[in-house]
């Protein structure tokens, strides 16, 4: 697990079809995202760009709940073996490791 993120940092920000990030432009916001397909509702591509906008919160929250789980795993229990690798492939995917 490589654990090297190359994304925009967060926080990231949904302003209607848009996510976009103030982490160091010179001027205004660095647009992360635009969400939109015909056809697709509004309220849809809405809810799209504020999933995506939360997923530099997601990581690190995700990357935290695999550390405890180490942590638990490394103190004999077993429990969330699985839960951890679903953790790992997930945190692998973000970081475009995976498909």
């Amino acid at each position: 697990m490589s654990g090297e993120t190359k994304w925009t940092p967060g926080p990231w920000v949904a302003d209607g079809f848009f996510v976009s990030s103030n982490s160091g432009c010179a001027v205004g916001h660095d647009i992360v995202s635009a969400c939109g397909t015909v056809g697709r509702p509004d309220s849809e591509t809405e809810a799209n760009a504020q999933l995506i906008s939360a997923a530099p919160d997601l990581y690190a929250s995700l990357e935290e709940a695999r550390g405890t789980i180490q942590a638990l795993i490394d103190e004999g229990y077993t429990g969330h073996v699985d839960q951890r690798g679903r953790i790992d492939a997930a945190l692998a995917k973000a970081r475009g490791e995976s498909q």
